[in-house]
């Protein structure tokens, strides 16, 4: 199983940086294709949404292109959310 790094998705949008931005939109278009195998940890999830949220909040995108960057990844993958028997109890 592999899970996609916020880092990832990030730089699927950041044209100021065109190597990464290439390197990421090909390794999401990879793990697209064989998506049955890859997952979006429920935190990467979050930490998208708020870097989304700061990059609206400088006018670098407008409250539709986070909806619709925020919906893109949710469709690519399936979400993880961490089940109670998955933390160790360290009480």
């Amino acid at each position: 199983m592999n899970a996609v790094d916020t880092n990832v998705f990030v730089y699927s949008l950041d044209v100021d940086d065109p190597i990464k931005h290439a390197k990421a939109i090909e390794l999401l278009q990879r793990l697209v294709t064989d998506a049955g195998s890859t997952v979006t940890p429920w935190q990467v999830a979050g930490e998208f949404l708020a870097n989304l949220r700061k990059r609206e909040s400088t006018k670098r995108i407008t409250a539709q292109q986070v909806d619709s960057h925020f919906r893109n990844l949710l469709a690519m993958f399936p979400l993880a959310n961490p089940l109670g028997s998955t933390v160790p109890d360290v009480l």
